[in-house]
């Protein structure tokens, strides 16, 4: 289930990632002991908040191991859902 731990911030306890706002142009995606950090920016035309994943090619652990097509694809949908339970409108691209 997805949970809305802050403004900025949702876990979820079956799938076992969050998302969290970390700043003014970060976003951070978990996942077990993974973790991305992503660019985000807001676009006044379209009131749209857009989170960048395309551009990201490996975890950010110690590791940086490669960010496989199919994890890309699931972080994309975990991001979709978390995103609904916050304020906005967002894209992830």
């Amino acid at each position: 289930m997805l949970r809305k731990i802050s403004p900025g911030r949702v876990e979820s306890d079956e799938e076992g990632y969050s998302l969290h706002f970390i700043g003014p142009e970060n976003v951070k995606y978990e996942e077990s002991d993974k973790f991305i950090i992503l660019d985000w920016t807001f676009d006044p035309k379209t009131q749209k908040t857009r989170i960048y994943i395309s551009d990201v090619d490996t975890w950010d652990s110690s590791e940086h191991k490669p960010l496989l097509f199919w994890e890309k694809e699931k972080i994309k949908r975990n991001i979709v859902s978390a995103t609904k339970l916050l304020e906005g409108t967002f894209e992830v691209m």
